[in-house]
């Protein structure tokens, strides 16, 4: 047996329906059908997988965080500063260049 690659993330949001906005409008995500776990919850498209959402009241780690590869870094980039999502606390800047000229942007 071998893992074949990932299916899904899930993650938890503190608002449900402000957190699946964001992943629509800002990157381009499809809301797809999603289970009935009894307490909200979203899934969407994210290329070949899924993205899941949950609407939970825990904290979230302040570094935690996932990566995601888009066509248009400044279109994302764009949109995510017209709604204020930029993050400078978790590593001190929302965008940062890596010794190889790959490009992060940080998102919250």
């Amino acid at each position: 047996m071998k893992v074949l690659g990932f299916n899904h993330l899930s993650i938890g949001a503190k608002s449900l329906e402000e957190s699946a906005r964001f992943y629509q409008t800002v990157l381009g995500m499809e809301l797809i059908p999603t289970y009935n776990f009894g307490f909200k919850t979203k899934y969407l498209r994210c290329g070949d997988l899924q993205l899941h959402l949950f609407e939970l009241e825990d904290s979230v780690p302040i570094y935690q965080h996932f990566a995601l590869d888009v066509d248009d870094f400044h279109a994302a980039y764009e949109k995510a500063k017209a709604i204020g999502a930029l993050d400078f606390s978790a590593f001190r800047n929302a965008v940062n260049e890596l010794p190889d000229g790959c490009v992060q942007m940080y998102l919250r």
